[in-house]
């Protein structure tokens, strides 16, 4: 353990650097799949005002059952 704690001191700003772009590449990645989903969702809603009423009813009974499992 000692040996990577002095590799780290002395690779300090190569550390540091790596780290940055690390954080900086998953931040980009979470805003990416943030905006994907809502425009998936978004999508989506456009796509159930299209639905004929069984797709309708068949939706809300989902949404229903979503609902019950977030109550357990």
């Amino acid at each position: 353990m000692r040996q990577v704690l002095d590799y780290l001191i002395a690779n300090r700003s190569d550390f540091d650097r790596e780290y940055e772009r690390v954080a900086r590449q998953a931040t980009e990645r979470e805003k990416y799949w943030r905006d994907r989903e809502q425009r998936r969702r978004k999508r989506l809603k456009v796509t159930r005002r299209n639905f004929t009423p069984e797709q309708a009813a068949a939706w809300a009974r989902l949404s229903a059952l979503k609902q019950q499992g977030k109550a357990t």
